[in-house]
């Protein structure tokens, strides 16, 4: 069995995004908590949203990713990372990408929502 990796710096990392993440573990998992040490200046404050459910959430985060290339706050599709504890949350993000257009890859795992086996 192959022990817990620690994540501590990300290079795109913000300060406020750093924070957000590390604020996200409990007092249970104080073990493995580790402060995230941003790697860029300030960016923007990290919001927190309640979803109806999954294809909602992936409805907003696919929106907002098209409103930020379309505004020129994100230059290319390709500097956003869209990151899920689970293979299964893949599949809601994958089918409103298609929907609208914008490309993506999934990287690790087993490849997309559709080519993975039952």
């Amino acid at each position: 069995v192959r022990a817990a990796q620690k994540i501590i710096s990300g290079t795109s990392s913000s300060p406020s995004a750093a924070a957000a993440r590390s604020s996200r573990f409990s007092e249970a998992q104080a073990s493995i908590r580790q402060d995230m040490k941003p790697m860029r200046g300030k960016g923007p404050t990290p919001r927190v949203l309640a979803c109806a459910d999954a294809k909602a959430e992936a409805s907003f985060v696919v929106k907002t990713v098209q409103e930020m290339i379309d505004s020129g706050d994100i230059a290319h599709p390709r500097t956003v990372a869209l990151i899920y504890r689970t293979n299964a949350q893949s599949r809601a993000l994958e089918e409103e990408c298609v929907a609208a257009g914008l490309p993506y890859l999934v990287r690790g795992g087993a490849g997309t929502f559709y080519s993975r086996a039952e």
